[in-house]
């Protein structure tokens, strides 16, 4: 999952910063939600059956503070649901 968040961020930058990306930003940008869709439906066995995934990252220890991530049915109901508007909006606006 946090992968995920840095193909988004990471694509984001590059359709940005690529000086000619003009008609294929769109293109570009469509990339990170579809990978997420695509997650989402591989990780969706485990989360179906009744198991939640979750991930933590140690965000400031001195702290205690950790980003934290649970996965579980109506998350990956909205994340589906999200991803797919994402990826067919992004692809239109090409």
């Amino acid at each position: 999952m946090l992968i995920l968040l840095g193909v988004h961020a990471l694509l984001a930058a590059a359709a940005m910063a690529w000086p000619r990306a003009g008609r294929h930003g769109p293109w570009l940008c469509a990339l990170a939600p579809a990978a997420a869709l695509g997650w989402l439906a591989v990780a969706a066995g485990p989360v179906l059956d009744g198991r939640p995934l979750v991930e933590r990252a140690v965000w400031v220890p001195q702290l205690g503070l950790e980003l934290g991530f649970r996965l579980d049915g109506f998350g990956l109901l909205m994340a589906m649901l999200v991803a797919g508007v994402g990826t067919l909006v992004l692809v239109y606006s090409r």
